[in-house]
This record gives C-alpha cells, sequence and structure tokens, in this order.
C-alpha cells in the first residue's frame, strides 16, 4: 500500500501521544513514536505507520524501532519491543483515520477565478471554493471548508466548519453542522 505522492501530502507529523484522540484503540506499548508516513512492513523506516494484519506482516517487518504498528489485541505480544503497539477492535479503520491525519488531497484555500460569490454571503477563514461553485446571498460558509467544482450553496444557507462539499452538490434551506462530508452529486434541501 504505497500512498502515491501525486495526490497525497503529508501534512503533518503525528505524535503518537495524539492517537487515542484520533482513532479508537489503545496502547499496548508507546516509546513516543512520531509519525511521519505509511509504508508496509518490508519497507519500514524510522516514522513508518504500519498495518499488521497477521503473522505474516510481523515477520516481512524491514524495521521495528522508531515505527508505530497498528494492529488487534491478538497479535500485539508478537510486536517486536522497539516499536510503539497501538491495538484496535478494527486495526483497518483504526490506519484509515489516522491516514486522514497524516495525508490530505484536498485543494489549498483559495477561491476558483470562476466561482461567484454573493458579496453578503460569508465566507470563514482558509476555505477552498472550486471552480463554477456558486455561493448565494447570506449563506455562511465556516472556517476550513472545501466547497468542490460546480457546488451550489442557496442562500442563507449555513456549512459548519471542516465541512467538504463535493463536486455537483446542490444544498438550499439547510444548516449543515462541522466537520460534515457531502458526497458528489447529493441534493440537501429544497429547490
Amino acid at each position: 500500500m504505497a500512498i502515491d505522492p501525486r495526490y497525497y501530502q503529508v501534512t503533518r507529523t503525528i505524535e503518537s501521544s495524539e492517537l487515542p484522540h484520533i482513532a479508537s484503540g489503545e496502547f499496548v506499548r508507546d516509546h513516543g513514536h512520531a509519525i511521519s508516513h505509511a509504508c508496509q512492513p518490508e519497507e519500514a523506516q524510522k516514522g513508518a505507520v504500519i498495518l499488521v494484519g497477521s503473522q505474516a506482516y510481523l515477520n516481512k517487518l524491514a524495521l521495528s524501532d522508531g515505527v508505530v504498528l497498528i494492529t488487534k489485541a491478538a497479535l500485539a505480544p508478537s510486536c517486536p519491543e522497539g516499536a510503539t503497539v497501538y491495538c484496535a477492535e478494527n486495526p483497518r479503520a483504526c490506519f484509515a483515520a489516522i491516514l486522514s491525519h497524516l495525508y490530505e488531497n484536498a485543494p489549498h484555500a483559495e477561491i476558483a477565478a470562476t466561482a461567484k460569490v454573493s458579496q453578503s454571503a460569508k465566507i470563514g477563514s482558509n476555505v477552498s471554493i472550486g471552480d463554477y461553485a456558486v455561493i448565494e446571498d447570506g449563506a455562511e460558509i465556516g472556517d476550513d471548508c472545501v466547497i468542490w467544482a460546480h457546488v451550489l450553496i442557496g442562500k442563507n444557507t449555513l456549512i459548519g466548519a471542516q465541512s467538504h462539499i463535493h463536486a455537483h452538490s446542490v444544498i438550499s434551506f439547510a444548516h449543515i453542522g462541522k466537520s460534515a462530508v457531502i458526497h458528489a452529486h447529493a441534493v440537501i434541501g429544497k429547490s
């Protein structure tokens, strides 16, 4: 599972102490290793987070010092001493949550030249609005939102902070909460 840098970039390093706030699980062993990237066991380098689903994955581990292993409780006793070991009931979901904090594929905060944003709309800080998006009168877009291309946000509609509204969605007569993800072509509210 290689992370393609053409599409995803590391946004920040994650300290091991942050893991319980990011993904459900618990430490079996915490050496305080920071996470700077994800990789396969055979590519392990210091700073890696690695999903370990079986003993076979543990056997492929190229390096254990300085890595964070995400696994299930049954495999924890077999994990090498030098690794930080974080156990979860669902290791794949835990690993995915960590990756979503480590990598990003969202555009940088900017309003596209082709977007139409009403003068009376309130746009928060660090907001990205894609090509041909329309934000109507009185709409409010919270901080750190991503509004993708061809989205319509209707009059007086509220989009909570850190939300992602994907391409070709239409939202009107609605208040969308914080950290919402609205998938492409969704229609919410009445037209």
